[in-house]
């Protein structure tokens, strides 16, 4: 009986610690992304990651694209105002 128990906890013992290793393989990288972007020095354990890492990537490509695209058009609003206003004179 002592040994079944002692057999028990070891592997649940074993068993703790490996989800324990293997859930920081996996926030690791996911805390990694949330502070530094799209930067990941080593290549992610899984797949999904990796997707995250890609997307994230693609869309502050799309939100720097898109800024300057509005500060562009913020130019030319503030160039034509300034005209406008030396026509008004």
């Amino acid at each position: 009986m002592l040994t079944a128990l002692t057999t028990t906890t070891a592997c649940l013992l074993i068993g703790v610690a490996l989800a324990t290793l293997l859930a920081r393989r996996v926030t690791e990288p996911l805390v990694q992304l949330a502070s530094d972007g799209a930067a990941l020095p080593t290549p992610p354990l899984f797949r999904e990651i990796a997707q995250l890492r890609d997307a994230l990537a693609m869309a502050q490509e799309q939100e720097a694209h898109s800024r300057a695209h509005l500060q562009r058009k913020a130019d030319e609003f503030q160039s034509l105002g300034e005209v406008l206003l030396d026509l008004r004179n």
